[in-house]
């Protein structure tokens, strides 16, 4: 009598692939596998968005409602693959919102090294803000720069502003450059 089993794939996409098999001995070792039964999942919004143990009531941004928002968008949709793809991981942190040394507010940080992003709820507050700084903190990921630079923060930041509108006009570039000078002066632009 032949034994069933099942055969779970994981893609890097995220795609999961459950296939109910039967499998008997041919040729003393091979192994032949007929196909019953095939599903394809994707991966769920919290498994893509993990959160810190610690959420203060009210304040949880639930990772289905972050997915709605990035998927609203063809940057955002793009920010999703990059995700899956990459293998990102994504921690919403609703802990103390950290600042820089000039005092500024940090909404997220990118390590490339380990290919992570952290995003600070406390600071981004709502979901499109967040899904906005999610794009953001993707981007640095994705970008994989030996050497940080203002370019690279002035294409996370319009990236970031595609979310709202997929155009950007000439002085809408214009202040983000500005703006990217005006935050970051000590680093350099190529």
């Amino acid at each position: 009598m032949p034994e069933l089993g099942t055969l779970v794939s994981l893609f890097p996409s995220g795609k999961v692939v459950v296939k109910t098999a039967t499998k008997g001995a041919i040729d003393g070792g091979s192994w032949l596998i007929g196909k019953f039964n095939k599903q394809l999942r994707y991966a769920k919004p919290s498994d893509l968005f993990k959160e810190n143990t610690y959420v203060p009531f009210g304040q949880r941004i639930a990772p289905k409602n972050l997915y709605r928002e990035l998927n609203r968008s063809q940057v955002g949709q793009e920010t999703i693959r990059l995700i899956q793809s990459n293998g990102t991981k994504i921690t919403l942190d609703y802990g103390e919102l950290p600042t820089d040394m000039i005092g500024n507010q940090i909404l997220g940080t990118a390590n490339m090294r380990n290919n992570t992003a952290t995003i600070y709820v406390r600071g981004t507050e709502y979901t499109i803000k967040t899904a906005q700084t999610i794009i953001h903190e993707v981007t640095h990921t994705s970008l994989q720069n030996p050497i940080y630079t203002q370019r690279e923060e002035v294409i996370a930041f319009m990236r970031e502003a595609k979310h709202s509108r997929d155009n950007l006009s000439y002085t809408q570039i214009k202040a983000i450059i500005q703006e990217v000078k005006s935050l970051y002066p000590t680093i350099p632009y190529r």
